[in-house]
């Protein structure tokens, strides 16, 4: 994303709606009206909770800015609020949020978004014969490797009978271009799919987790 793009989307300042976008538990509450238009009883039965449990949130969300009514349609003879968020897209500074520094934003982020990356994993992997367990070894850098295996099978989870998973992480020696073509080739390779995933009216599709990333390793201190 430029700099140029986020010119023009709205910043969010205010510590408090920034806490309440960035909290996983209560930004929930704010998905089923995010760019679009719901009243407290679809979005409740969307997320299948109680109106009066959405009800105060919902007032939490209009005092913070991020949410507005937007039109009344009258159902019954009553006058029901339809509820959207305030924008379609936002940029949360990190000198908004809680957070003392970027590691400690992005951490947060990444466990929540692993999540889905493990379990999807963990649903695919179980499903297959024999015993899973830790594999624990030191490499040739002298860093710990440790990752899930099974003990009694071997299996390939290219073939085409299982669901499509991946699961590579490690450490890699590698000069700079090399990294750098790495880096390049990756990055195609999610651009090209990230293209036919947005192409409508394709064959059926499912939803897949993809998380792809690489940077120069940082020994803690």
């Amino acid at each position: 994303m430029t700099a140029e793009f986020l010119k023009s989307t709205p910043t969010i300042e205010d510590p408090a709606a920034a806490a309440f976008l960035m909290n996983p538990g209560l930004f929930r509450f704010f998905q089923p009206f995010f760019t679009t238009e719901r009243t407290l009883t679809q979005a409740a039965r969307l997320l299948e909770v109680k109106p009066n449990v959405l009800f105060y949130r919902l007032k939490q969300m209009l005092a913070l800015g991020i949410v507005e009514v937007v039109r009344t349609q009258r159902r019954g003879g009553r006058a029901m609020p339809l509820y959207r968020s305030s924008f379609s897209s936002c940029f949360i500074p990190l000198r908004a949020t809680p957070y003392a520094d970027l590691f400690s934003l992005m951490r947060t982020n990444d466990d929540l978004l692993n999540q889905h990356l493990v379990r999807g994993l963990a649903r695919v992997w179980d499903g297959q014969a024999g015993s899973w367990g830790w594999h624990c070894r030191i490499d040739e850098f002298g860093l710990l490797q440790a990752r899930e295996a099974n003990e009694e099978k071997d299996w390939d989870p290219l073939v085409d009978s299982l669901p499509a998973t991946l699961h590579h992480w490690g450490f890699l020696a590698l000069t700079d271009p090399q990294a750098k073509a790495m880096q390049r080739e990756l990055d195609e390779v999610v651009r090209r799919y990230s293209r036919l995933s947005s192409v409508r009216g394709a064959a059926r599709r499912r939803l897949h987790v993809i998380r792809v990333g690489m940077a120069p390793m940082v020994r803690p201190a």
